[in-house]
């Protein structure tokens, strides 16, 4: 299959997927939606095209009632109605994204817990616990770390698998999982800002390595239950979500 979906309430979707079926979801008669009192944060790259963003937040506006919808770093000038914390991004898209982040955690208006957004995921349904409907994990980073460092040529996403399977093991966590899925993630401003501005972590981000941000965030401040495992979540045809006619 090109795609997988496991039953999970958000999605990453392929960027040449075809938006016609989603199109239909969307145009779906109302539904009940779950009060949340947390806010959605966006980590958005810069350009004015991006019909991923359009249609996450028509999935966002279909499905979820977060209290605010913020975009952190560029804002194209059609998306309307949301909070705005313009950064600039100069540097690696990995860096980049690091600044929106840091930006969002340093933000008083923005919720101390809030969930992490990228524009290419996509609700599908209504979520009642994202505490608990967000705590995935994709199995065992040393396990990523160790098939990943085996390879002749790593490219750099692979290689920060043991970077920070290493680095997390040095801070004292014994059990590590990786959360790299392409969902959003709950955060808490304060945790986020400790986890990332540890001296190892901003080492390697000076230096222009990459970070996995969410695996370690996620370790250092573990949710109360085990991670829930799953297969990661990518899109290639939308056929693939609207199967079960949603």
């Amino acid at each position: 299959r090109s795609a997988r979906t496991n039953n999970n309430l958000l999605v990453k979707m392929n960027p040449q997927a075809n938006f016609n079926e989603f199109d239909e979801l969307i145009n779906q008669k109302p539904i009940e939606k779950y009060k949340c009192n947390l806010d959605l944060v966006y980590v958005i790259r810069p350009g004015e095209i991006n019909t991923d963003l359009r249609y996450s937040l028509r999935s966002v506006e279909k499905f979820c009632s977060f209290r605010k919808i913020w975009i952190v770093g560029f804002k194209p000038k059609w998306v309307q109605n949301v909070g705005y914390i313009p950064t600039v991004q100069n540097l690696s898209k990995w860096q980049n994204s690091t600044i929106n982040c840091i930006a969002a955690c340093k933000s008083s208006e923005i919720s101390e817990d809030f969930v992490l957004m990228n524009d290419d995921f996509f609700a599908i349904r209504p979520i009642k616990d994202w505490a608990k409907d967000t705590n995935v994990c994709l199995g065992q980073l040393s396990d990523y770390a160790e098939k990943f460092s085996n390879l002749k040529n790593p490219s750099k996403w692979q290689a920060a698998f043991k970077s920070v399977d290493d680095l997390l093991k040095k801070l004292g966590c014994s059990r590590t999982y990786n959360y790299e899925a392409h969902l959003p993630m709950l955060v808490n401003k304060k945790k986020f800002l400790n986890a990332i501005s540890q001296p190892e972590a901003k080492r390697l981000e000076e230096s222009n390595q990459i970070i996995h941000k969410r695996s370690l965030y996620k370790n250092l401040y573990p949710e109360a239950n085990e991670p829930r495992r799953i297969k990661d979540v990518k899109v290639e045809m939308c056929s693939d979500i609207f199967a079960d006619k949603l």
